[in-house]
């Protein structure tokens, strides 16, 4: 781009003025609707970036002049523009350094200017990007100089507060959204490294992440502008959601957690740091929770988080709270003793739950569920919960005629927390499970769904003697929550029959034969990603009643599951439905082939609905399911079976060629 100008005829009075407008030419032509980038363009983007922002160019812009001059108006005195490039970003807003420093043309409104260009770049399309992360984020060695030409670098190195805050919003911006929370989840590091000649994308992807997540903390600990330390803590969480802290080294998960945690408690971060903290620290917590680790810092970090949760405004409350519960989940200690450490939490809240709405009523329901995830640890939690609940009475749960609650959200915790205080107090949770279950709103339903699921699973685990005891509290339960589950299966809204079909765990279907009838229904449902769950549901059911109770068991059940593949093979169902059919009816045929001569074999029962799947669908991938699941039913089949199958294939269209691919099997059950 310096070479592009300096070809122009432009001398160094002019340079700068000249690359400040060729960018925010090239910003106003990618934040224009319809705006589309190519792959060259962004490989030439991401190389004019890296060009200014090379430390072996730093001499070459101080060069460039003074900032860039207004034309005065007629009978008007000149005077310097004072104005910012134009921008979308959060940056824009942020107050000047000092005097010049971002005005246009200036060294450091170049590369301020080079950053805010990258950044709409990526916005347009993120994914022709992905190819240049090693550069802007690694970038490569400059010789004579221990800097590096990358965006990372900028953000560690530059002198310029507006530069680093650009640099920093731009690492977020290449890290945020689903397409690149993807492509970071290849990343992986294999133990020991790899010797070989040929690294593979997924290693290159994790010395990537690793890199990324040392220079961040390191930018972290030495950055002393509030606003550019939020703005770190803010790409730091972005790269956090992606991150799959499984696959990479065990110590990296621990080391971010750590130090962020650590900013909570020495020393307290300020008003500006705060809200990026929260947020950041709210995504570290919730993706490193399936990597066991040790963290010495929980303790003191919970306690902060506590009085913040109970102190700050709705949106640090609610980012607060959603921490707790990570924290929580991995090291439930933390919270105890329960009644001391959310005594003065539940007393913030309770009083103005009836009134709560919007980011208020998220960080209450968040607080609801936070009780309730303390509740579901160990009895003695939830002993202690429902006492410091039996002290708020504003919470009115349970009550016959609870009043109104403005926000669905926090009705739906009601639900969740009074089905967690079972078997502590029985009656409440059954109150609580059916006020939601006739909620008007679908939110509370789904809420429902869940919490009656949770419960069925209490009552098989027999958490307590109550639940074993005939006519007690546990049968009681059980039976509402069945009933529960039941009706909101015949929901009228997709969102509640979807969270049904979700809660149908398969152990619980095997052990419940009502559940089984219902994932069995829903199986039949319009929908055909409530019906496919149904379906899975059943044939996961299937092979868990052949684990825990022998196949003689799990045959009963044989002929009504296999009465229901009739309707999900139909050609008219959607492909993922007949997909789903397909594995329930492999299942089918894993039972009655081993179930032995005692039982019903399901042979006969499965014949139609295939020969109608492999003739009729039209879907490939259904049809070759089907010959496949023929082949492996046909030395199962009786002698009318059989007699069935060669009608059907001598008066089917493509009968011939459907014989052709049974011809082995058909031989074979002809001879015996």
């Amino acid at each position: 781009m310096v070479a592009a100008c300096r070809a122009a005829g432009l001398g160094d009075g002019c340079l700068g003025p000249a690359l400040s407008a060729v960018l925010e030419l090239l910003q106003t032509c990618l934040t224009r609707p319809g705006a589309s980038l190519s792959s060259s363009t962004a490989s030439l983007l991401s190389g004019a970036a890296l060009e200014l922002l090379d430390p072996a160019n730093a001499g070459l812009l101080e060069s460039t002049g003074a900032p860039l001059k207004a034309a005065p108006a007629a009978g008007s005195s000149p005077r310097p523009v004072t104005q910012k490039l134009s921008s979308n970003s959060r940056m824009s807003t942020a107050t000047s350094d000092s005097e010049g420093e971002g005005l246009v043309g200036t060294p450091a409104g170049i590369k301020r200017a080079a950053l805010v260009c990258l950044q709409a770049a990526v916005k347009v399309d993120p994914r022709s990007f992905h190819q240049h992360w090693p550069a802007l984020l690694q970038g490569s060695s400059v010789p004579g100089n221990q800097q590096t030409s990358s965006v990372v670098s900028a953000l560690a190195h530059d002198a310029s507060p507006r530069v680093r805050l650009a640099a920093a919003a731009s690492i977020a911006t290449l890290l945020q959204g689903v397409a690149q929370a993807a492509y970071l989840g290849l990343a992986e590091v294999a133990p020991g490294g790899r010797t070989a000649s040929f690294i593979p994308l997924s290693e290159r992807m994790g010395h990537l992440v690793t890199r990324l997540h040392s220079q961040l903390l390191a930018a972290l600990c030495s950055e002393s502008q509030a606003r550019v330390r939020a703005g770190t803590l803010r790409a730091l969480g972005t790269l956090a959601v992606g991150s799959p802290y499984s696959r990479l080294p065990p110590e990296l998960a621990s080391e971010t957690l750590e130090a962020v945690l650590s900013r909570l408690t020495a020393p307290p971060p300020t008003a500006q740091d705060l809200p990026a903290l929260l947020t950041c620290l709210a995504a570290v917590v919730c993706h490193t929770a399936g990597v066991p680790f040790p963290c010495p810092a929980i303790p003191a970090a919970t306690a902060a988080l506590l009085r913040l949760a109970a102190t700050s405004a709705p949106a640090q409350q609610l980012d607060a709270l959603i921490t707790l519960r990570g924290l929580a989940a991995r090291e439930g200690g933390a919270l105890a003793p329960v009644p001391s450490a959310l005594e003065s939490l539940l007393a913030a809240f309770a009083p103005h739950l009836r009134e709560a709405s919007g980011a208020t009523a998220q960080a209450a329901a968040q607080m609801l569920r936070l009780l309730a995830d303390v509740a579901a640890r160990d009895a003695q939690r939830t002993q202690a919960v429902l006492t410091l609940i039996r002290r708020a009475p504003a919470l009115h749960l349970g009550a016959t005629t609870p009043p109104p609650v403005a926000a669905p959200e926090v009705r739906a915790a009601l639900c969740t927390l009074g089905a967690a205080l079972w078997p502590a107090d029985a009656e409440l949770a059954e109150r609580c499970v059916r006020a939601a279950q006739a909620d008007e709103a679908s939110a509370v339903r789904s809420a429902a769904a869940q919490a009656a699921a949770g419960l069925v699973e209490r009552c098989r685990s027999e958490r307590t003697p109550a639940a074993a005891t005939p006519g007690g509290h546990g049968e009681q339960t059980l039976r509402a929550a069945l009933d529960a589950l039941g009706t909101l299966g015949r929901d009228p809204v997709l969102a509640v029959r979807l969270a049904v079909a979700r809660a149908l765990a398969p152990d619980l279907c095997a052990w419940q034969p009502a559940l089984l009838a219902l994932a069995l229904a829903l199986g039949a449902d319009r929908h055909e990603r409530v019906a496919s769950l149904g379906l899975e549901r059943a044939a996961a059911s299937l092979r868990q009643q052949v684990d825990a109770e022998g196949r003689g068991a799990a045959a009963r059940d044989a002929p009504a599951l296999a009465a229901c593949l009739a309707g999900a093979l139909r050609p008219t169902r959607p492909f993922k439905v007949q997909w789903a059919a397909c594995g329930l009816a492999r299942a089918l045929l894993e039972v009655g082939s081993s179930a032995g001569e005692c039982v019903a074999v399901p042979a006969p029962d499965l014949v139609p609905p295939l020969l109608e799947g492999a003739l009729s669908s039209p879907s490939e991938r259904t049809r070759a399911l089907c010959v496949e699941l023929l082949r492996t039913a046909i030395p199962q089949m009786t002698g009318g079976s059989l007699v069935l199958v060669l009608q059907r294939l001598t008066g089917a269209r493509q009968g011939r060629q459907l014989a052709g691919k049974l011809g082995g099997a058909l031989s074979q059950k002809r001879m015996s």
